[in-house]
């Protein structure tokens, strides 16, 4: 083939433009006689390999990254769940079952739920200090018993303990807290100890 523009745009690879000059490997020599070459007929041969290098180019259909050899869709599992999932929708007899099979295997898989929260995998795990933390509101009711006025209550959280801050300034419980609080800082020396702690946020 002739060493032209027009067929060295056809070119996808440094190889390729080496054997328009005829040759058919590619070292030092090669490359400044290559060089030389493209400038005498006003080609850029370094844009052209890479705008082919770009087209190549693959991105995750999810996020847009682009991808390594190994990636062929997507750049993470987190990528191709979310895409792969866009759309679906379960009914709730459906969620429901999703839910107890997770609580069953959770209980007969501990040691599974542990890696996921070694590894950071879910947001929920990742904040959690440990296993009990994550997982002890499974199958737990938000409907508790306030063990001050013993009324009947919806909790806003798992850990919700107390129906009102009322209730919490009324425990003994919390009273106690804040008196081994206040007396720790005062050992510290950063407390006087003439004025009182603000009640917890526990309910």
């Amino acid at each position: 083939m002739e060493f032209n523009i027009e067929n060295l745009q056809k070119c996808k690879t440094i190889t390729e433009c080496s054997k328009l000059l005829g040759y058919s490997y590619y070292n030092a020599t090669v490359k400044e006689k290559l060089i030389q070459a493209c400038e005498s007929i006003g080609f850029d041969l370094w844009s052209h390999l890479e705008n082919i290098n770009k087209n190549k180019q693959k991105l995750c259909l999810n996020c847009g990254k682009p991808l390594n050899r190994r990636q062929h869709k997507f750049c993470c599992t987190s990528c191709s769940a979310t895409y792969n999932n866009k759309n679906r929708k379960h009914s709730a007899e459906t969620k429901e079952k999703i839910r107890k099979s997770t609580i069953k295997y959770q209980q007969e898989h501990p040691e599974v739920f542990a890696k996921f929260i070694n590894a950071g995998i879910q947001s929920n795990l990742n904040k959690a200090k440990d296993f009990d933390i994550a997982f002890s509101h499974l199958g737990q009711s938000k409907q508790k018993i306030c063990p001050v006025c013993h009324k009947e209550f919806t909790a806003r959280a798992y850990s919700t303990k107390y129906c009102s801050k009322e209730c919490v300034n009324k425990s003994t419980e919390v009273k106690e807290i804040l008196r081994q609080k206040q007396l720790e800082r005062v050992k510290q020396g950063i407390h006087s100890g003439d004025r009182e702690f603000d009640s917890l946020t526990l309910y």
